[in-house]
């Protein structure tokens, strides 16, 4: 019995002593915690930053706008973020406008003649006279243009070719000449592009075919090209498009070139002479 009694008396002592350590454990662990959260909860200590930047940095942020106008020397990627919302502050010039002529066919081409009356070629093919601010019925030009079908049959992705430029020769006054530039179809039935040469009527209501300028330029369903320009070097200057981007790149093709022509389609002589400077010993 003795034995008995003692080897249960160790049992006992063991069985308080487990108790025990798991009590100061929890103990310890209440303590460190209530001391984590006063640190948290107390003042912080004073910082040496000035209370103006204190208080500037709690300010909301503002816009990059507004940065980059409060500080006009910013990073290149700073001048490249996306600004979300409008894109600026309302303009300050008040424009005036004014109904120069109304029920166009989607104009694209413009001339002023010394007359003040006005030339507008509308993609659908006719150049239209404009006179005293009204158009007069039956058209200057008529072309069967080439206006390929929208893309999968919407109307968004719809052709932007048809009668495009026009663009006076800089001696109208005298000869009466003006350039087009139009799509249409070529014997293979691919669409091109082409310019040419007409002159007006006297009473500018009609214009015969003067010359053939360039044929065969390319073309697609977008990105046409058939702007004209008159250069200070006095040469013709067209811009071709390119429906496949990579063909501006490509020196076998005119798609998405600026070509450079004298007035008669002919190719300008290139300047060969260079000037040499001799270096003496």
């Amino acid at each position: 019995m003795q034995y008995d009694i003692l080897i249960s008396s160790k049992k006992y002592q063991i069985f308080i002593i487990r108790p025990v350590l798991l009590l100061l454990a929890i103990v310890t662990f209440l303590v460190q915690a209530c001391t984590y959260d006063a640190e948290r909860t107390a003042d912080p200590a004073p910082s040496e930053t000035p209370q103006t930047e204190a208080v500037e940095a709690t300010e909301p942020a503002t816009s990059d706008q507004e940065q980059a106008a409060a500080d006009p020397v910013t990073s290149e990627t700073e001048l490249c973020r996306l600004v979300q919302g409008e894109p600026g502050q309302p303009g300050t010039v008040e424009l005036h406008v004014e109904v120069m002529v109304d029920g166009l066919e989607i104009p694209w081409g413009l001339a002023i003649l010394p007359s003040g009356d006005l030339l507008v070629t509308g993609r659908p093919g006719r150049v239209r006279l404009i006179q005293g601010g009204e158009i007069v019925p039956e058209p200057v030009l008529e072309f069967g243009v080439s206006i390929l079908p929208p893309l999968f049959g919407n109307p968004i992705a719809g052709s932007e070719g048809g009668l495009l430029g026009l663009l006076l020769h800089p001696e109208f006054d005298t000869n009466r000449q003006f350039y087009i530039f139009y799509n249409i179809d070529n014997e293979d039935g691919d669409s091109v592009g082409r310019i040419e040469r007409y002159v007006l009527s006297d009473d500018g209501r009609s214009a015969t075919l003067d010359r053939l300028i360039i044929d065969e330029l390319p073309a697609g369903l977008h990105h046409q090209g058939g702007r004209m320009q008159l250069g200070p070097d006095g040469m013709l200057y067209v811009g071709v498009d390119a429906y496949d981007p990579p063909e501006a790149q490509d020196p076998d093709t005119l798609a998405g070139k600026l070509l450079r022509m004298d007035l008669e389609g002919g190719i300008p002589t290139i300047p060969t002479t260079r000037t040499r400077t001799a270096i003496s010993s």
